[in-house]
């Protein structure tokens, strides 16, 4: 099975499911700040680098920047009961709850 980048906007898209066996969402107050202060940290930088090229008429700096990459998803496609398509996640349902 290949790996694939995708942005986060194509996630919503997606059905996901938890599965029986794991554990609950456990993350506190402290991983989600974490986490959502990066994301603002990282949409900032990107704003600052946008307004930079339109000052300097180029895109160099957004092209530094690069892309936000948050940690890997493991899920495994399924087919529901209904016949519809859910991903079972193996891995990153703390990250995943916490940005849906």
């Amino acid at each position: 099975m290949a790996l694939e980048i995708k942005h986060v906007a194509e996630l919503s898209h997606m059905y996901f499911r938890i599965p029986a066996y794991q554990r609950g969402y456990r993350w506190e107050k402290k991983q989600i700040y974490q986490l959502l202060d990066d994301l603002l940290e990282f949409s900032i930088c990107i704003e600052n680098a946008k307004e930079s090229d339109e000052l300097d008429g180029g895109s160099k700096h957004i092209s530094e920047v690069g892309f936000y990459c948050l940690q890997p998803l493991a899920i495994m496609p399924k087919i529901d009961e209904n016949g519809g398509k859910v991903y079972e996640v193996i891995d990153g349902q703390q990250r995943l709850t916490t940005l849906y």
